[in-house]
């Protein structure tokens, strides 16, 4: 069985670690401030992935619009000639 001092020892140890750390105690109303600042703050970011996914789009709209209007051969040459490739 177990020792008993080992027992005490080990619960003294962590007596002495909460004392020194004590959990944190939010009332509920900081509590609730503190979820809704991480929510806005969630929600600020998949505004900001939105709007990044929304501009692709439209840019990749926006070129196969252009692509249609100039056919794929000359699209091609004006690539090559800006240096891009895929």
């Amino acid at each position: 069985m177990g020792k008993p001092h080992r027992k005490e020892a080990a619960a003294n140890t962590v007596k002495s670690e909460l004392l020194k750390h004590p959990p944190r105690q939010e009332t509920l109303q900081q509590e609730l401030e503190r979820e809704a600042r991480v929510e806005a703050h969630t929600n600020e970011q998949i505004a900001k992935l939105e709007d990044i996914v929304s501009n692709e789009r439209r840019e990749r709209a926006d070129r196969r619009a252009k692509l249609k209007e100039t056919g794929p051969v000359p699209a091609i040459k004006q690539a090559l000639a800006r240096g891009e490739s895929k």
